[in-house]
């Protein structure tokens, strides 16, 4: 027995059922009339349990329904719609499905319906009075104790009207049919009892003797007689829709929105693609870009011998004994012109090339032999070896060199004494570090602004205040920057002194910038490049000029780059927010048919997400393609700021997926906890 027992409702100020009581009997067909706005919809929303009455209780074989909130939790009530409702895209078995898998059954109810024949039909294929009869089959399979039929004739014509009314009829004489109608003439036709509500109130509520009588076939509606409804959780168990349903459904949905679904794509890459470009941007890898350029080098500026074996042995995985490796860094009185490493040498152990030893001897009146004593860059070593004369094929002068083991060698060259040659003044200077300066902030004493004046005017002008250091070695540019100049030192008015003051970060640059000076390797292998770096090998090029520069403009653009990649996650985010808020507010309608037949979450959390998913990988491979023309461009124009685009493309699609997931996570709770049933109407 159902009890409506002193049920009140009221939207804001208006009153849609006032202190109703109603009681029904087990079986029976009962109509509900009444006007728009009359409260028959509220009490039928009320009954299923997706609207709560402010007081009063609906009691089934005296025990309250709906106490956990849920719709139709424990499936007492079978739930024929209007327009029928079922799920587009789905076969009419697909429908059935949903409430029992019971193929015999199925048939039954459909030959008794008299659409057998299109049960593998798609419901978007067949009439509005046969999908009638499939919503009513569907809600016969839900095993229901009461069947709830909301205007359940209100699309269709009379004669179709009729038939579905009729077959209620035939239903109602094993179990309670109630059914909400505008149509007086049906009601009076076929209703048992016929209640009239206006203004939230119970008008009238009389029994009827109707036209038609229920056949007496009739129970082959419901061949499997239900049992009575046991309030355990055998009947509360959720119930979930098979992938493949899933799958059409969600298409289905798709092909009914692809207008709208395409607008939403094509604005969803353009912000994916600035996040995207931003984002390989500050993922850039300069160094290993650096070393992939130098694929495109076949032999060195400085070993042009294509038949120098030994190179071709070296960079076939070989050791590096014997690979000559230097620096343009001679003897402070020039009687030499390049430091060549030479690991087989201990610490206090120095070896002299021919034309060094000579000038030495020279300078000292005496023959230089093995076992001497010498200072170089203030350090004493031993003479271990005077190489011989060598041939002319190399383009340095080993015979004009010294050799010494990388580990002195580092040393000297960074050596807190350092000179370099200026470009801007072509004469050695004496660097120092001042921590009183910020980086990009010098010093110049009187000499050097001297010199300064004399090479160009404008230098003299302490207005300008500005000048550009480049140090260069052997014609290679090693170093280049443009400083402040804050003042002149001009204690020291000897001008033959050079001295520049910097702070401690540009003097760490500078003395570094000598180390990037070395042999030309050939190779068209990156791992090999990599190989001889990971052992201390100087590989320099005019490249490495480009790699710098390209670090520069990397650290000049990140703040912006950072700018336009937070404004672009925010502004996805919110409209991914915005697509999966739609998604849910179209689906109404479709989510609440889906509760009404006790469908799980998962299957609503189901729903949601993969109807978001085609736009966010449509958008994501829009932002890939977009990526790669970027990647193009900019490895064109500036070879070692390369995007990463397998990298940030991947990032995205996994951060989009991810608030994918959890937007639907959360819109299925809400809706859980909160359904808005005007958004149906």
């Amino acid at each position: 027995m159902l009890e409506v027992v002193g049920i009140s409702k009221k939207f804001k100020n208006v009153t849609a059922l006032d202190n109703v009581d109603l009681t029904f009997a087990d079986r029976g067909l009962v109509a509900i009339l009444g006007e728009s706005g009359s409260g028959k919809s509220t009490l039928f929303n009320i009954l299923t349990g997706i609207v709560k009455p402010d007081c009063g209780q609906v009691l089934f074989d005296g025990k309250p329904l709906n106490e956990d909130g849920k719709i139709n939790s424990q499936n007492v009530f079978g739930i024929i719609f209007q327009e029928g409702n079922l799920l587009g895209g789905l076969s009419v078995k697909e429908n059935l499905d949903i409430c029992s898998t019971d193929a015999q059954r199925q048939r039954q109810i459909l030959q008794s319906l008299g659409i057998e024949k299109y049960i593998n039909s798609d419901v978007r294929k067949i009439s509005g009075g046969e999908l009638q009869r499939v919503a009513i089959a569907r809600a016969l399979l839900d095993d229901s104790k009461i069947l709830l039929a909301d205007e359940p004739t209100g699309s269709l014509d009379e004669k179709n009207g009729a038939n579905v009314m009729s077959i209620l009829k035939d239903i109602s004489s094993d179990k309670l049919v109630l059914f909400i109608t505008h149509n007086t003439e049906f009601a009076e036709k076929f209703a048992d009892r016929i209640i009239n509500i206006a203004k939230g109130k119970i008008q009238s509520d009389r029994e009827n003797k109707p036209q038609y009588s229920a056949q007496s076939d009739s129970g082959n509606f419901s061949e499997k007689k239900v049992s009575p409804l046991p309030m355990g959780n055998d009947r509360q168990k959720s119930r979930d829709l098979s992938l493949s349903s899933l799958n059409k459904f969600c298409l289905n949905k798709l092909q009914h929105s692809f207008a709208k679904h395409i607008t939403s794509v094509i604005v969803f890459v353009i912000m994916l693609a600035v996040i995207a470009v931003s984002s390989a941007f500050l993922m850039i890898n300069s160094r290993g870009e650096y070393l992939k350029s130098l694929e495109k080098y076949e032999y060195s500026e400085l070993y042009n011998d294509k038949n120098m074996s030994v190179f071709e042995q070296k960079l076939n995985g070989g050791n590096t004994d014997g690979l000559i490796r230097y620096y343009h860094f001679g003897w402070p009185e020039g009687l030499c012109g390049n430091l060549i490493i030479d690991d087989t040498l201990k610490d206090d152990e120095i070896k002299l090339g021919y034309y060094t030893a000579q000038a030495l001897s020279e300078k000292n009146y005496s023959t230089i032999t093995l076992g001497d004593s010498i200072d170089y860059h203030g350090r004493t070593f031993t003479i271990k070896e005077i190489i011989p004369h060598i041939s002319g094929s190399y383009e340095i002068n080993l015979d004009s060199s010294v050799y010494l083991n990388e580990k002195v060698a580092k040393e000297i060259i960074l050596s807190p004494d350092i000179t370099v040659n200026f470009s801007a003044v072509r004469e050695e200077v004496n660097v120092i570090y001042d921590e009183s300066l910020e980086e990009g902030e010098c010093i110049v004493n009187f000499g050097l602004y001297y010199k300064l004046g004399l090479k160009d005017p404008m230098y003299i002008d302490l207005r300008k205040r500005s000048v550009n250091w480049q140090i260069y070695n052997s014609g290679t540019l090693l170093y280049e920057k443009y400083y402040t100049i804050e003042d002149v030192d001009a204690e020291v008015q000897d001008l033959s002194v050079l001295t520049l003051y910097v702070s401690k970060t540009d003097y760490e640059e500078i003395s570094n910038s000598r180390l990037f000076y070395g042999y030309f390797i050939k190779n068209a292998d990156k791992d090999a490049v990599e190989y001889w770096w990971d052992r201390g090998v100087d590989i320099f090029n005019e490249g490495f000029y480009e790699y710098r520069n390209a670090l520069e403009t990397k650290q000049v653009a990140l703040p912006y780059i950072c700018i336009v990649l937070a404004v672009g996650i925010v502004l996805s985010a919110l409209y991914m927010l915005t697509i999966l808020n739609h998604i849910s507010a179209t689906n109404i309608r479709e989510l609440y048919i889906l509760k009404t037949l006790r469908i799980g979450d998962k299957s609503i959390f189901a729903v949601l997400f993969l109807q978001a998913l085609p736009t966010i990988l449509c958008a994501n491979i829009g932002a890939l393609v977009i990526n790669i023309v970027a990647k193009v461009l900019i490895e064109k124009f500036m070879t070692f700021l390369v995007l990463q685009v397998a990298g940030s493309t991947f990032i995205l699609l996994a951060i989009s997926l991810a608030i994918a997931l959890i937007v639907s996570a959360v819109k299925t709770y809400m809706i859980n906890k909160k359904f808005d049933i005007n958004k149906i109407r």
